[in-house]
């Protein structure tokens, strides 16, 4: 909560500070996000099963359907300020192990979103379009919820603040308008000793912004 302030109070300064050339805009996207570490974190869940003697079977998700709505502030041509809840997915993990008559199993779901503040920095390369550049900071959320047999996992939700950077290309076919493609790097996110898919999340988007 702390962190949301402080960015509200930041957007609130930036806005005052250019009441003349700042132009605001506002919009959202879609597209795929991806655990990119979710595959180096099972080995310890696999270790956990494999005590009982048996080979396990195990199934995870390591990408997910992704949205983000976004307010921003553009000072010139080149510079802007974004301010975003980015919801990065939600990933399932699935694993049976099996000795005789013995079972052992372990289900979790791990769901992700980030509020964050970035600076961008555009490049134009053409008549309307341009190349961008993103760097900020994220307050990344993952909220665990598991189930399993033998032993104890607890549904928990880990949060930290964390850099995110990214780099695209934006189009602007009319003032008002611009259509964008991006990709964004969230790094450092849960807590890779209980997480099976702590870590980096990347992130690949378009977005619509309306520019007022």
């Amino acid at each position: 909560m702390k962190f949301i302030v402080k960015v509200c109070a930041c957007v609130v300064l930036l806005m005052n500070g250019s009441a003349y050339a700042a132009m605001a805009y506002l919009g959202g996207g879609v597209g795929g996000a991806a655990a990119l570490d979710a595959g180096s974190n099972i080995k310890g869940i696999q270790a956990g099963l494999a005590s009982i003697g048996g080979p396990s079977v195990l199934s995870y998700d390591k990408t997910s359907h992704a949205l983000a709505i976004t307010a921003g502030i553009g000072f010139n041509a080149y510079v802007a300020a974004e301010f975003s809840y980015t919801y990065l997915g939600t990933y399932k993990l699935s694993a049976v192990a099996s000795s005789g008559l013995t079972q052992a199993s372990r289900y979790e779901t791990d769901k992700v979103d980030a509020i964050s503040l970035a600076a961008i920095g555009g490049y134009p390369i053409y008549h309307k379009i341009k190349l961008l550049g993103k760097l900020g900071l994220a307050n990344t959320s993952l909220e665990r919820a598991c189930t399993i047999s033998g032993g104890l996992c607890v549904s928990e939700t880990h949060s930290g603040v964390n850099l995110m950077y990214g780099a695209g290309i934006a189009m602007r076919p009319v003032r008002a308008l611009e259509i964008r493609v991006d990709y964004t790097l969230y790094s450092d996110v849960g807590d890779k000793n209980s997480d099976f898919t702590a870590g980096n999340f990347g992130l690949v988007e378009t977005s619509v912004f309306y520019h007022f």
